[in-house]
């Protein structure tokens, strides 16, 4: 697990180890199993959720990845907590990294003085992941001025 605290909320990667596998075309499934994790997060780091807030969820191959943002905390009492969940398929997401020293072995986007490896190339996420920080291709403008470098070849 990672949590990654923001202004308004929450980044949080769970690994598939943390729960069973999910149909993310069951809506049911879906709130209980977040429900689950979230729990599990919160007792874990000691996070004191009140409010209303939007998660987005963008399941991958290593497990989910959320975005957790506060929307409203004035309507609430206390403990109340409310979400609005929205699953998002099919989105790449990325390490945002300052150096890439430790990651020759990638393929690597440059853009706006962030060097960014696709997840999909990293068989495991726990190895990297204090080294920067997951954003969507969502929050991502890539523009026009990206600079790509591949692996670096061993002699």
């Amino acid at each position: 697990m990672r949590v990654e605290d923001m202004d308004n909320g929450y980044k949080i990667f769970v690994h598939n180890l943390y729960f069973s596998s999910i149909d993310w075309h069951d809506k049911i499934e879906i709130e209980n199993s977040i429900r689950e994790v979230l729990t599990l997060v919160c007792n874990h780091y000691k996070i004191a959720l009140s409010g209303f807030y939007r998660i987005k969820i963008f399941p991958h191959k290593v497990g989910i990845f959320m975005e957790i943002l506060q929307i409203d905390d004035e309507s609430y009492d206390g403990c109340e907590v409310d979400f609005r969940i929205v699953v998002v398929f099919n989105q790449e997401m990325y390490l945002k990294l300052d150096d890439y020293d430790y990651f020759l072995e990638y393929d690597k986007l440059y853009f706006d003085n962030y060097y960014y490896i696709n997840l999909n190339e990293v068989d495991d996420y726990l190895k990297v992941s204090d080294f920067g920080e997951i954003v969507s291709s969502d929050n991502i403008d890539f523009g026009k001025s990206l600079f790509i470098f591949g692996k670096k070849n061993k002699t």
